[in-house]
Order: C-alpha cells, then sequence, then structure tokens
C-alpha cells in the first residue's frame, strides 16, 4: 500500500512539473518564425500537430480582417515579425492547461499586374502527439472571420 502511494504521488508530482513547464518554458521565437520547406500550391494540408492553409486575394480589406481575426484572439500575441515584413508569427495558448501554439502567416505578391497576394497560414504545437485539430479549427475560423474561406 505505502509503494502504491508513492507511485501515485511521484506520478502526480511529474504531472504538475510538467504543467508548470509548459507555461514557463522559454520560447525561442526564431526557431517558430519560419515556414515549413514543402508549401502546397493552394488549399491546405493537416499534419499531426500542424495545419497548413495557401488562400490567394486581391481584396485589401479581407487581408486586414484576417489580421485583425488574429490579432483579437483570446490568449494570442505576436511572438516575431510584423505586417511590414508580410509575415508574423502569433504564439496562442490553450485555456486550460496554456499549451502554446505557433501560427506563421506569411503574404506573397503574385507575380502579375493585379496586386494579387498569397497568403499562407502553417499553425503547429509545440508539445504533444497530435493537436485533436485544434490548429486548423483556429486557421479555418481565421479565414472564416476574414471572408477567406469558401464557407465565408
Amino acid at each position: 500500500m505505502k509503494m502504491l502511494f508513492w507511485i501515485v504521488a511521484v506520478v502526480v508530482l511529474l504531472v504538475l512539473v510538467f504543467a508548470v513547464w509548459v507555461r514557463v518554458a522559454p520560447t525561442d521565437a526564431a526557431q517558430w518564425h519560419r515556414m515549413p520547406d514543402n508549401i502546397p500550391q493552394s488549399g491546405s494540408e493537416t499534419g499531426l500537430n500542424s495545419h497548413i492553409a495557401v488562400v490567394r486575394t486581391a481584396d485589401q480589406t479581407k487581408i486586414d480582417a484576417l489580421f485583425d481575426a488574429m490579432g483579437s484572439t483570446d490568449r494570442t500575441v505576436i511572438i516575431a515579425g510584423s505586417r511590414e515584413d508580410h509575415m508574423v508569427t502569433y504564439e496562442t495558448r490553450s485555456k486550460l492547461m496554456g499549451y502554446p501554439d505557433y501560427t506563421t502567416v506569411r503574404l506573397d505578391r503574385m507575380a502579375g499586374e493585379a496586386p494579387i497576394w498569397e497568403i499562407v497560414l502553417y499553425a503547429r504545437s509545440r508539445f504533444g502527439k497530435g493537436d485533436m485539430g485544434v490548429n486548423k479549427k483556429r486557421v479555418d475560423g481565421w479565414l472564416r472571420q476574414a471572408g477567406l474561406s469558401e464557407g465565408a
């Protein structure tokens, strides 16, 4: 019985240490302020801990609406970049445990006479295996709010 108590106590302690570490672990912005090597031509792709979406628009108000949606999301802050640099990385923390997810948005002006912008959003989790669709849901919500998704 005593041995079971100590096993449970150690497990509880490890869980608490991990919960604290998730909240206080320093963030290396340079590690997260980047895009993946393989970006789809259009549409979206979901990985185990990530989601990437590519959309195009000539409507500057929709781009502004996207940045407004991202910036007004609860528990979300900019950790690197700026709109002027055409690349911004946001950290969004989960409500209960404070798990950090990172989303980098990059704007690329497409070649041609018309000012068409390609917008790439790359969202990924820092901790764990599998994000239960949280990054896809967040990115799809931002795109919908900005009028940049098919369901908008």
